[in-house]
């Protein structure tokens, strides 16, 4: 049996802040040209995850949570509970599919086992179907859910095997008041002053510079919506090698463009708007492959939405960017997430209830680098890979972005009673 371990403070977290209109799972759909049979899903999946202890686990609340959740192994864990399968009525088109996405981004993850679970949806036009998988944001990130995805795929000769977690459990010193000073001195010791400086740049520039509130900044529903779209990598790279910036750095041009629009769309001025995105940075290093958890830090670019012209948007994302890495804006943030994970957990926790629900950047664009070459499922063909994150604190739109092979798909995840027309995205 896997030994305990508690989960790190950035973990625990997502299950403090989750509520019934704020469901933190993340997750994919994807594409498959063909169906698989089924059983023999379920037995692939199983073997491909078993190496994986964490896909055994549940996270368990200590009373009053007094210290920080553990992952605890299920007794009764069978991971046929985990994996399902549907047929979309005909003529199964991409409408039939992405009502039913909806509603699984809708529902919570069942309480009472390992917070994951995949769906075969069948009926697809063309003999094609989806796997659907859903994890708990406690559990992965968006990297090492890719790599998931590569494990549980048919073995590639440059795809490291699946192995269980290399990292030595984390010591289960004081969570209480007790360590939180050592905590918070050694959260400090990492970083040096320049570091220290950022944090407070980056905290004054969001008193001094507030984003403007767009229409889908607002409390949220319960309900979710996903639409994607897929481009050629290629055209991408293009637009790298033309303007001398970074993949990212014309994704969150598109991202602006795209909003630009989809505001105009709705008659309203995108003059002078100030639109903030949070963007992850994983920190995640090679050794750290398949650890699970959650190991990234955030930056804060601002859209130019207001701005006409596409190459100027994207110029002016790349000078901000690079900008943002001069001043080591990720190491602050990482600064200041480890200065909050070392609050005590009951303060963390209580945080996590009594936060203010108001956003204080517009949307997230998490951009995460998938598998670099094409790849199956039981010898069918994975096509397309669309990527899913949680909404959280009044953003009602959020992106998700995957390369995958020669391919990338940027989605966006929406609140339909705040963005319902959200298929002009």
């Amino acid at each position: 049996m896997a030994a305990e371990r508690r989960l790190s403070p950035l973990d625990a977290a997502f299950l403090y802040f989750e509520r019934p209109t704020q469901l933190l799972h993340v997750g994919c759909v994807a594409m498959l040209d063909g169906a698989p049979a089924f059983d023999n899903l379920v037995a692939t999946i199983g073997a491909r995850l078993r190496p994986l202890a964490r896909y055994r686990q549940v996270p368990i609340r200590p009373a009053l949570d007094w210290g920080l959740p553990i992952w605890r192994s299920d007794p009764h864990f069978d991971h046929r509970r985990h994996v399902h399968h549907v047929a979309v009525p005909a003529p199964g088109d991409e409408r039939a599919l992405g009502g039913l996405v909806d509603d699984l981004l809708s529902a919570p993850l069942p309480s009472d086992r390992s917070p994951w679970d995949m769906t075969l949806v069948r009926g697809l036009a063309g003999d094609r179907s989806a796997l659907v998988m859903r994890v708990h944001h406690c559990m992965i990130d968006g990297v090492s859910g890719a790599q998931v995805l590569e494990t549980i795929a048919d073995p590639h000769e440059q795809t490291a095997a699946a192995a269980p977690d290399p990292r030595p459990p984390r010591p289960q010193g004081p969570s209480r008041a007790s360590g939180w000073l050592a905590n918070l001195a050694a959260a400090f010791a990492r970083f040096d002053l320049h570091t220290l400086a950022e944090v407070g740049s980056t905290i004054a520039s969001f008193i001094r510079d507030p984003v403007s509130p767009l229409p889908f900044n607002a409390s949220l529903s319960p309900s979710r919506r996903l639409v994607w779209a897929a481009f050629s990598l290629d055209d991408f790279l293009a637009l790298r090698g033309a303007v001398g910036c970074k993949i990212n750095d014309a994704v969150l041009a598109v991202i602006a463009g795209a909003l630009r629009l989809y505001l105009q769309a709705r008659a309203l001025s995108t003059q002078g708007l100030r639109v903030r995105a949070g963007v992850p940075v994983s920190v995640r290093r090679p050794e750290d492959r398949l650890t699970l958890g959650n190991l990234v830090s955030a930056v804060f670019p601002h859209l130019p939405v207001d701005v006409a012209d596409a190459t100027d948007r994207l110029r002016r994302i790349a000078s901000e960017m690079s900008a943002i890495k001069t001043r080591q804006q990720a190491q602050a943030t990482g600064l200041l997430l480890g200065l909050l994970g070392s609050l005590p957990a009951p303060l963390e926790a209580l945080l996590g209830r009594l936060l203010p629900d108001t956003a204080v950047v517009n949307t997230i664009c998490t951009n995460v680098p998938g598998p670099r070459e094409r790849r199956t499922l039981l010898g069918i063909p994975i096509t397309d890979v669309h990527p899913f994150v949680p909404l959280f604190q009044s953003m009602g739109v959020e992106f998700a972005i995957l390369s995958y092979a020669d391919r990338i798909s940027i989605a966006a995840a929406v609140d339909p009673a705040l963005a319902p027309d959200a298929e002009r995205l």
